[in-house]
């Protein structure tokens, strides 16, 4: 699952832990709720351990309550990043989160070198017949929605050199599936 070419989530309650400091002082942190063995198997895979927390902020003469992703950890909760150039937070949205880590690693990009391009194929990943044809489905119902139907079947036709519907696609041809799925996409 780690190498299948997806992004995923793994969301936690959160719990507070009582640990000790360099001088041999208590404190508390809030931390994932999860037992040390998942906790350490999921570390070992994120590359984002983000906390979310409410935040009375000052607009104008009075004061609204705004969500916050911290990517940034200290004494009071347990947070960090694999990228060294993460915002330390953002206001939680999906596009504050995704330009966060974009910005991130443009900067370590800027700072480090590389982010050359590739277009050598990932190893982990296998296209998988059952997977395109879901997939095939989903974006057929979205060009009969916009009318492309007759454009979409000509990329068929043109691909397997015969009017076909995906149902009629043997299995051996996962390649070209995918291959027509990204011609069929741009349409949308």
């Amino acid at each position: 699952m780690a190498f299948s070419g997806y992004g995923l989530f793994f969301i936690s309650h959160a719990k507070e832990k009582t640990l000790v400091n360099d001088k041999g002082q208590e404190y508390v942190q809030i931390a994932p709720a999860l037992p040390e063995r998942p906790l350490g198997i999921i570390n070992k895979l994120v590359d984002i351990i983000a906390y979310l927390r409410q935040v009375e902020i000052q607009e104008g003469e009075g004061t609204v309550q705004k969500r916050y992703l911290y990517f940034r950890g200290d004494s009071r909760f347990q947070a960090g990043s694999r990228f060294a150039y993460i915002e330390p937070r953002v206001e939680l949205s999906y596009d504050n989160l995704i330009n966060a880590i974009y910005n991130a690693i443009d900067e370590e990009i800027k700072h480090k070198g590389g982010g050359e391009g590739t277009n050598e194929s990932n190893p982990y990943y296998q296209l998988n017949y059952e997977d395109l044809m879901e997939d095939a489905a989903i974006v057929w119902n979205k060009i009969y929605e916009k009318g492309q139907i007759e454009k979409a079947q000509a990329i068929l036709e043109k691909e397997f050199g015969k009017k076909i519907k995906f149902s009629e696609i043997p299995k051996n041809e996962v390649e070209a599936i995918n291959r027509v799925l990204g011609e069929i996409k741009e349409l949308l």
